[in-house]
């Protein structure tokens, strides 16, 4: 009699596998197909281009990644506009929904730790054409590079400020003093100075940047407008000293500008002595008791008005030694009389003029340079396009999903196959007829 049991054998188990591989192949295979061709269309179906450039800073600049994100919807206008893409239906709001800045963080910079300031020199712009269906790979890449280039614009780094000077000197040698003219041109050539100064400074390429006609370079414009201070300082001297006057006011100027300080200066003083009382007032520490009670203080706020109190402090510095130096040159000019030599007169005129025309070249020099450097460096001198807008396929369906669902189908598919064998196995053995039983003989 032969004996069976619902356990498998080794044997069993071998012969269960030998007897299912034909049918675990083909159920392997087949299911493999289907999904591969399933996955793959919805693949097709789903998959979009993603465009890519990369942004560095190459100079001092201030540009953060928030002003950058604050451009990104000018930028995309000024971009649809100039590829005449503005006729697609709701294109901006596409792009800017597609639209990604990001700093590059280089390795082994932990932006995590508050006592490392981490100040980003380059930017990724990514453009997601999940949206954008309608543009091709080439179409996507020139639309970022198109984008980047209005952002770098929009930034507001790519143009040098103007300067202005007076016209003309007609008008003032008619009803001013030529002290007055004077100081006027000393403040127009010292605001232009600064200005120049100030670009040379935050702007390394601006420094060694020469006209390629002219010849002349924004730090021989430096050079100029010092020896232009020198000049008008001098005049100045020598219109005190030998008291030279033109409408015969410059007592009248003198006193007017002594009083403006002192007024001044006295305000600043009382402001001064306000400031210092709320400062005293107020809690310097962490936690300050007071009334038996301990009060927590914003530090931040303290230093605020220690901030506020120093600047309030300066301007009180340069309005009493403005006032102390036009007192002195009242003082001068009261122990002489007005000089009637019109040969004295005539050379300040003359040498106010020649200033004035110094300081309109200088200008004009410096207009000339800034249009030169606006229109063919600097749009790429402090932010440049380091790598191009490239275009790649991305999907949310990845080819190792797709491996790992095709592992789980073949698995479950030869699982199947399995059981279906074993069932057949046990159909087969179940339908047999039971052996008879042996029966005893007589000898």
């Amino acid at each position: 009699m032969q004996n069976h049991t619902d356990e498998l054998t080794f044997s069993q188990i071998f012969h269960l596998l030998k007897k299912s591989l034909k049918r675990a192949m083909l159920y392997v295979l087949a299911s493999v197909i289907f999904v591969t061709a399933t996955l793959f269309l919805v693949r097709s179906l789903l998959a979009f281009n993603t465009s890519s450039s990369v942004i560095s800073l190459t100079e001092k600049s201030t540009v953060t990644l928030d002003e950058l994100n604050r451009n990104k919807a000018t930028a995309v206008q000024k971009a649809v506009n100039g590829l005449a893409l503005s006729d697609q239906s709701d294109i901006e709001n596409k792009i800017l929904q597609g639209l990604s800045i990001n700093a590059i963080v280089p390795s082994g910079v932990d932006i995590s730790n508050q006592e490392i300031t981490f100040v980003p020199t380059a930017f990724t712009l990514t453009l997601n054409g999940k949206q954008l269906a309608n543009l091709t790979a080439e179409q996507q890449s020139s639309l970022l590079d198109e984008i980047t280039r209005e952002l770098i614009i929009a930034q507001g780094v790519s143009k040098l400020p103007a300067l202005e000077t007076t016209t003309s000197l007609n008008s003032e040698l008619e009803v001013l003093e030529y002290f007055q003219i004077a100081e006027t041109l000393y403040a127009q050539a010292q605001n232009a100075y600064q200005t120049i100064y100030n670009q040379i400074e935050n702007r390394e390429s601006i420094g060694d940047y020469v006209h390629p006609e002219k010849g002349c370079s924004f730090k021989d414009l430096l050079t100029k407008l010092s020896t232009l201070y020198s000049k008008i300082d001098g005049l100045k001297n020598y219109v005190i000293a030998n008291r030279v006057e033109n409408v015969n006011g410059l007592e009248d100027f003198f006193s007017l500008k002594k009083q403006a300080y002192q007024l001044e200066k006295n305000n600043y003083e009382t402001m001064l002595t306000q400031a210092l009382e709320i400062i005293n007032k107020y809690p310097s520490g962490t936690g300050s008791t007071q009334n038996n009670a301990t009060v927590v203080v914003d530090g931040s706020a303290y230093e605020s008005l220690a901030k506020d109190y120093y600047q309030l402090l300066d301007r009180q510095r340069t309005a009493s030694q403005s006032f102390m130096q036009y007192e002195e040159y009242l003082n001068v000019i009261l122990t002489k009389p007005i000089n009637t030599d019109q040969a004295k007169k005539q050379y300040v005129e003359t040498e106010l003029i020649n200033i004035f025309f110094d300081l309109k070249t200088v200008i004009s020099d410096y207009r000339i340079l800034a249009e030169n450097y606006n229109a063919n460096f600097l749009p790429t001198s402090e932010i440049v396009i380091s790598c191009p807008a490239r275009s790649y396929s991305s999907n949310p369906i990845s080819i190792s999903t797709i491996i790992f669902a095709l592992i789980v189908v073949a698995i479950i598919a030869w699982v199947i196959a399995l059981c279906q064998a074993n069932a057949k196995c046990k159909q087969s053995l179940s339908a047999q007829p039971n052996e008879p039983a042996s029966q005893p003989t007589n000898e």
